[in-house]
């Protein structure tokens, strides 16, 4: 009977999940982009003492404030806020407000593309 149950409620939970190919997709580029600030930090913070003595110092700086000002502005994409797979992240939980759809996976691919951006011009250096 527990048995019963349980698939009762599967299958009712996977009935009420919406699937908008849009949000899922915005949902991925969410998930790459965490992986890309991870990546990121950790490059910026491998740079041993013998580059950043070839760097200019303020660059470092700036890198570091563009990336904190990524992760500041990472938004969730609505429907999927439970699925919380990246720690050690400040950002904001809230889904954006009268945002339609398309909105969301363009914001979500700028996102992308900036830190993308960072990344190559860190990894230049």
């Amino acid at each position: 009977m527990k048995t019963y149950r349980f698939i009762v409620l599967f299958v009712l939970l996977m009935a009420c999940k919406n699937s908008n190919p849009k949000l899922e997709e915005a949902h991925q580029i969410h998930l790459d982009i965490i992986t890309l600030l991870n990546d990121t930090e950790n490059l910026l913070n491998s740079l041993s003492s013998a580059s950043i003595q070839k760097i200019n110092e303020d660059s470092l700086q700036i890198f570091k404030m563009q990336i904190e000002d990524i992760e500041k502005n990472i938004v969730e994409v609505p429907g999927f806020e439970q699925e919380q797979h990246h720690q050690g992240h400040e950002h904001k939980h809230d889904a954006p407000v009268n945002y339609t759809d398309d909105q969301i996976l363009l914001i979500q691919k700028e996102m992308k593309a900036e830190l993308i951006k960072i990344q190559e011009k860190i990894s230049a250096l």
